[in-house]
């Protein structure tokens, strides 16, 4: 049984108020210096396969291109960095952590997100992704579309940094490998 399981709640409360008080622009410090610390991780891995994920995807972008990604919702936040993309519908691409609430705990999952004009063109992107005759990826890796979005991700176990920095690299090479195979976004967008 912890300390807290012996309080009140409103002693409970009581706590949460004084240590809030007192260390709550600390804590907005600290999650400022690791958002920005995920930032650069996946920034330096997108700026390392620059080259790979233009001819991948067809497509020219810029590394000084990138901007912070960062979405929060009642359950979910997700911290990276994002491409605005200005090509037959589509508004940015994004690589970024992800955390999700549900079934009562928090998942964690490392993310490639295309954005689309709409919800059927993502159906049909992700569809015609599925169906290259590209060898399936690691099986860890799942696909799907979202709204208007098509997601490439794979949950997180942490175990280390260097694990974390090994993941981002081979969700880029997977990303990158199901594009080619396809032949790049701008022709699925034409499909």
């Amino acid at each position: 049984m912890s300390y807290g399981d012996m309080m009140t709640a409103s002693e409970q409360g009581d706590r949460l108020l004084s240590d809030g008080i007192r260390d709550y622009l600390r804590a907005l410090e600290a999650l400022d210096e690791f958002r920005h610390c995920v930032e650069d991780e996946f920034r330096q891995a997108v700026q390392k396969h620059c080259d790979s994920l233009n001819s991948s995807l067809n497509l020219q972008i810029a590394p000084d291109a990138m901007l912070p990604y960062e979405a929060v919702s009642t359950g979910w936040a997700g911290i990276g960095v994002r491409i605005p993309i200005t090509v037959g519908g589509c508004k940015q691409h994004a690589y970024y952590l992800d955390w999700s609430r549900g079934n009562g705990r928090i998942d964690v999952c490392i993310v490639a997100l295309l954005e689309l004009s709409d919800r059927s063109t993502a159906q049909a992107v992700l569809s015609a992704l599925k169906n290259t005759r590209y060898r399936a990826g690691p099986p860890e890796f799942s696909w799907e579309a979202k709204r208007s979005t098509v997601l490439l991700w794979r949950e997180l176990k942490f175990d280390s940094v260097e694990q974390f920095r090994r993941l981002i690299e081979e969700l880029i090479g997977e990303w990158c490998a199901r594009w080619r195979a396809a032949g790049g976004l701008q022709k699925l967008l034409r499909t």
